[in-house]
Formats: structure tokens, sequence, C-alpha cells
């Protein structure tokens, strides 16, 4: 018999070299899919259209000679489970409350920004079909109450749906409530299978050119598909779940951020004349009072879900004429053209060294995309 020799076999696996598995990679989709989206995000739009129908009742106001009243407002601001009251910070639902009081009180009447405040407010400038309704510091309560609540109500509630965050079904409900869609349209064109933008959404649109991958709203897309697949990988993807969480809030505030830089250059814009007409002024007051809205919604969420603080908004406030916990002095903007355009100049500056925005993110905040690429 012949002696067959044994052949012995190691192995890396065995009890002190246990075998290590190798970590798939995050393949990120290009494509957002729900299988039941509507579903899913019935509380989201129904929240939207409680925004919208709030709105719309506010903008009647512009027509002169309206009137608004307080209690109106707040019926449709404290409608439904949940209501817009109910997902807006303690600290801005302090101060819509107070402008919702300004704004009835000015409509139905006229306002011409000067010197002297006097009177409620009212109406400014009919001219070309651009009448807004301001209060008698020239700043325009609509704005304060709709461009306050992407923040304080929107951007809040995203926050409150990202904390302990365990089920791909919650980024439908962010999606939502951002204003997008499935099909992150990035138009608000009623193209066929297009869903228009909305709200925060819109504004990121706005800010993005359609060629850049890089631009704010292709990042929050990016970002919301990288947060959907994480969860649906499972635990092991937990970095990656909270790295998309991390990205969402930050471009979603960019995306804010951006606008408010967007707003002061339009002020600049429509300022910076030896004699700046009505509609001029009326249009640079209006949009001012959008960047204070923007802005001061940001105030009051808490510090660990944003990038600029309390103290940072405060200043930029002071700046733009809407000093905290005052009433603002917006009437400067009539009456001192070239001091409050070196504020607005310098507002860009401080919001720039924040975010640490490039040049070329500071240009194209300048522009709004949907108009100059025909998506709207």
């Amino acid at each position: 018999m012949k002696n067959i020799p044994y052949i012995f076999l190691t192995c890396a696996c065995g009890p002190n070299n246990p075998k290590t598995e190798v970590k798939p990679v995050l393949e990120v989709p290009t494509v957002y899919t729900s299988a039941n989206y509507t579903a899913n995000v019935s509380t989201e739009t129904a929240l939207k259209t409680q925004l919208k129908a709030f709105v719309d009742k506010i903008k009647t106001g512009r027509t002169t000679g309206t009137v608004i009243t307080y209690n109106e407002l707040n019926a449709l601001y404290t409608a439904g489970s949940p209501s817009l009251k109910s997902i807006t910070t303690p600290y801005y639902d302090i101060l819509i409350v107070s402008y919702m009081r300004d704004l009835a009180q000015a409509s139905g009447t006229t306002f011409v920004p000067s010197v002297t405040i006097s009177g409620q407010g009212g109406t400014f400038d009919g001219t070309s079909g651009s009448t807004y309704l301001f209060d008698e510091h020239g700043i325009e309560p609509e704005q304060i109450i709709e461009k306050g609540l992407f923040g304080a109500a929107l951007y809040n509630y995203v926050v409150s749906l990202t904390k302990n965050i365990s089920d791909a079904n919650s980024v439908d409900k962010i999606i939502e409530i951002y204003g997008s869609n499935p099909v992150f349209s990035n138009s608000t064109k009623l193209a066929t299978g297009f869903v228009p933008e909305t709200n925060v959404a819109l504004y990121a649109a706005r800010r993005t050119d359609v060629n850049d991958a890089n631009g704010v709203y292709f990042k929050i897309k990016n970002n919301i598909l990288k947060l959907q697949k994480a969860l649906q990988m499972g635990s092991q993807f937990a970095t990656e779940r909270d790295e998309a969480i991390a990205e969402i809030k930050i471009n979603l505030e960019k995306a804010l951020i951006g606008t408010v830089i967007n707003y002061c250059k339009d002020g600049v814009s429509k300022l910076s004349t030896s004699t700046v007409l009505s509609i001029n002024m009326a249009k640079a007051l209006h949009s001012l009072s959008e960047a204070v809205g923007f802005l001061h919604g940001l105030k009051g969420i808490s510090a660990g879900d944003k990038k600029i603080t309390d103290a940072q908004i405060d200043e930029i406030l002071v700046l733009l004429g809407a000093k905290p916990n005052q009433n603002a002095d917006f009437n400067r903007y009539a009456t001192e053209s070239v001091t409050k355009v070196a504020d607005l100049i310098t507002i860009q500056s401080k919001l720039k060294a924040i975010y640490e925005f490039s040049d070329a993110e500071m240009t194209n905040f300048g522009t709004n995309y949907i108009e100059t690429q025909n998506r709207k």
C-alpha cells in the first residue's frame, strides 16, 4: 500500500483570524422611485395646501381698497392638524402674529415711504401692476410671513423628519415639504410628467444653472437620493445616512441664503440710480422684505441644525434695516439710498464669508435661472 502524503491547508478565517466581510459600495441611483408617494405625503401635501391658501389670502391685500382682517389670517394660519402654526418655531410664531396684525391694519389704504413715520401703511405704487402692501415702516408683512415660514416652518419640519429617521418612506415626506416631487422637474413649467417646483425647491431651482451639476438644486436632489438608498440598505450605511441628512440641511439653508443674496443684489440694482422711480422703490422694498423673511425664518432653528448663528442673523438684520424686536426702518431705503446700498453690499460679503461661497456662486445667485433658461 502506498503512503499517501497529507496535505495541510490553512485558512485565514480560523478563530484567530475571523473572516471579514467587505462592505459594499453605496450605489446612489439617478432616479427617485417610490411605490406609494402620494399616500406617504398626504400630511405634507395638506400643509402645502394650507400655506398656499394662507398666502393667497394675504396677497389680496395688494389691491388698493381691499381690507383683510386679523381673524381671517389667523384662521388660515391655525387651520388643519397639523397646522402651519404647529410646525413653526416658537420664536417665529410670535413674529407672525405681530405681522398679521400689521398687515390687517395696513390693508385698505395707501402709503408712500418718507422720513416721517405716520399712519398704518398701505399699498404703494400701482404702476405696471406692481402694487405691494407695506406697513408704515416700509416693510412688506406678506413677505415676512411667507418667506419666513420657508425656514421657520418648512425647514424646521424637514429637521424634525430627520431626527431618528429609519424609514425610507420618510424621504418622500422630505421631498414634498421641500417643495419638489419624485420627478425633480427643476422647473415651473406644466410640461408632460412635470410637477412644478414650489416653496424652497422653487428658489433652489432659480439659483441653479441647469448645466451646473454642482448647483444647489442638483446637490439637494443627490443628497435625497443618497439618503433614500442608505435607508434602504440598512444599518451598515448609517454613516452615509447621517452624511446625507447633514448635506440636505446645509444645502437647503444655502438655497435660502443664496436667495437673500439675490434680493440684496436686486436692491442694489434698483436703488443705485441718481433718481429712484417710485416703481423701482416699491420693487426694491418688496425684494428686501423677502430677504428679511428668508433670513429671519432661520432664527430660532437649533444651532446644531444650521450653519449661520442667531447672532450673525441679528447682525445682518440690523444692516438690512429690520432690527430684531424693533420696528423696521425700511423708509431709509427711500431717504438714505446711498447708505443703504452700501449696507446691502456689506451683507453680501458677510454671507459669502459665513458660507464660504465662491465668487462664481455669488455671481450665480444674482440670476433667476428658471427665467433665463426658459424653464418657466
